[in-house]
């Protein structure tokens, strides 16, 4: 079946099941989820791995409860629909407090990562070369363990719901790793490392994996900080001040506030798979994460992040700054806002 006729089916199904009395419908479309994985270990290919798949996610809201479904299988579309919509009707029956998506306006658009050049395209050859060469500036004799990891994505999504949106994305992401480790003088094995991060122009593709500043440049500094690190003294007992490296703030912001916010862990969801949350229907408003120093927002609009599709939704900020700050905001703050 050609992507044409897809979104097609796709449009006739939602309209159909909207049309039988579901709150809501949505659909992805995975015309493309592909991934690429290259590790080098000590030199050593350890992981070559490269999956290719496409699919149709489907949501159905009825009377307030969602039903899923999906299928890798283009013939199997009207079924994939149904069985949501029983999912959701059978999931109605057992809800206690039905869920609303509210009247939404239709959004037309399109966005494509702004990659100068696809890893896709890069050949194999090539890319183990460059892995081979940052393994090399990583050697030193003290040195007893090196990696090299690199992950490229791509995913070509074409998303409709029954609000009349029409959304395409052509989204693409690098990632990668070097890391050294070795014994102090405890016989501790200590190990430092250094991961791809962006500058903010954009996801480049290719480009940025062999940056020297965002990347391929990086590997003495490891290495030296690696030998300051298996010499260092003991610190003695006392009070000290602690300086958090940027990644270890992203992830404790992570943890402490982005999952406990996730809505289907307020609700209890997840209490059989991720678990719960700190966080309550009772805390809207009331909840203090912090001092006046404290600033988060959910912006999904910075280049480069892996979370970036191009989108300037309007997404409300308003729930966030309630339960962060205890003040409840009668007009949502949005993104152009922060």
């Amino acid at each position: 079946m050609t992507e044409v006729n897809v979104k097609k089916e796709i449009a006739n199904n939602i309209s159909r099941i909207s049309s039988e009395g579901a709150d809501y419908v949505d659909a992805r479309y995975y015309l493309d989820d592909s991934s690429e994985t290259l590790l080098l270990y000590d030199g050593d290919l350890e992981a070559n791995d490269t999956t290719v798949e496409s699919g149709i996610g489907v949501r159905v809201l009825w009377e307030g409860a969602w039903g899923f479904s999906a299928t890798s299988d283009p013939s199997g579309i009207d079924a994939c629909f149904a069985k949501a919509a029983a999912n959701a009707r059978t999931a109605s029956r057992l809800v206690n407090v039905p869920l609303s998506m509210g009247a939404g306006e239709a959004v037309k658009g399109s966005y494509a990562s702004p990659v100068e050049v696809d890893p896709f395209s890069v050949s194999l050859q090539d890319k183990l070369a460059f892995l081979t060469r940052l393994d090399n500036d990583l050697k030193e004799d003290f040195i007893l363990k090196r990696m090299v990891f690199v992950n490229f994505q791509k995913k070509k999504i074409h998303f409709q719901n029954s609000d009349g949106s029409e959304i395409n994305k052509d989204l693409a992401s690098v990632f990668g790793t070097i890391m050294v480790m070795a014994l102090d003088s405890d016989g501790e094995m200590q190990r430092r490392s250094m991961s791809l991060y962006s500058t903010g122009d954009g996801t480049a593709g290719w480009k940025m994996m062999s940056d020297p500043e965002l990347f391929a440049g990086h590997a003495a500094r490891v290495r030296s900080e690696l030998a300051e690190l298996i010499k260092a003294e003991p610190l003695e007992y006392g009070r000290r001040s602690v300086i958090l490296l940027p990644g270890q703030g992203h992830l404790q912001v992570h943890e402490t506030i982005g999952h406990p916010l996730e809505l289907d862990r307020i609700l209890g969801y997840e209490l059989s798979y991720a678990g719960g949350s700190f966080v309550d229907l009772d805390s809207f408003g009331k909840l203090r994460y912090g001092s006046d120093k404290l600033s988060v927002s959910s912006y999904g609009s910075i280049a480069n992040s892996p979370a970036h599709s191009g989108s300037m939704m309007m997404e409300p900020l308003s729930v966030i700054i309630s339960l962060l700050t205890g003040v409840s905001w009668s007009t949502p703050l949005h993104q152009e806002q922060w």
